[in-house]
């Protein structure tokens, strides 16, 4: 599996199916905010976190938008409502990803906790309503494997958003690990928790 981050809280995932092709799921391609948006993008699958339209998409993508549970060719969606948002859980090549969108409550109640169950890999906004104590403290009840940051300030946008070191500050982390992209097998998923801040595609 392959993980890029393309700003906000829009990522681009690339996996393999169960005959070897290549499947393309993106998430929330909402460039409103971008001073520059990135040319049209392509995907076999669309997740949509909020209920307005995707920009920059170009093909017929099987879209999610609704909360409910989804099977596409070897990868598991699940769409859980909160407020205006749904948050998806995806499992793909045996890991289980949660993307959080724009997530605001600071603590996550028992019954949600329950559906999403383990997490893998988290996509948390630390530089919007949730703050980066906020972002923290749902970190800390998670415990994902891996946490990748979004929703935070960069240099392409044309509204501000809280900033990636004060969300790194409250962990107590100086500097985390930047890539330009994350490759990642199930065998290869760290013990504890590790925060990995993805480079704007």
């Amino acid at each position: 599996m392959e993980i890029s981050f393309l700003g906000l809280s829009c990522f681009l995932i690339k996996t393999l199916g169960g005959k070897g092709k290549e499947i393309e799921l993106l998430i929330d391609p909402f460039f409103e905010d971008f001073k520059k948006p990135p040319s049209p993008l392509g995907a076999d699958i669309l997740l949509l976190s909020q209920k307005k339209t995707a920009s920059q998409i170009k093909g017929s993508p099987f879209l999610i938008q609704r909360p409910g549970e989804y099977e596409i060719e070897d990868v598991f969606i699940q769409g859980i409502e909160a407020g205006e948002n749904t948050l998806y859980l995806i499992e793909l090549e045996r890991i289980t990803l949660c993307h959080l969108n724009s997530f605001a409550k600071r603590e996550l109640n028992s019954d949600l906790l329950e559906k999403m169950g383990n997490i893998d890999i988290l996509m948390i906004p630390v530089g919007g309503a949730l703050g980066p104590e906020g972002a923290a403290g749902i970190v800390s009840q998670i415990e994902p494997k891996i946490v990748i940051p979004m929703e935070y300030q960069i240099p392409n946008l044309k509204t501000k958003r809280g900033k990636l070191k004060d969300f790194l500050k409250v962990l107590g982390i100086e500097k985390a690990e930047a890539l330009k992209k994350l490759k990642i097998k199930r065998k290869k998923l760290p013990e504890e928790t590790k925060v990995l801040v993805l480079e704007e595609k």
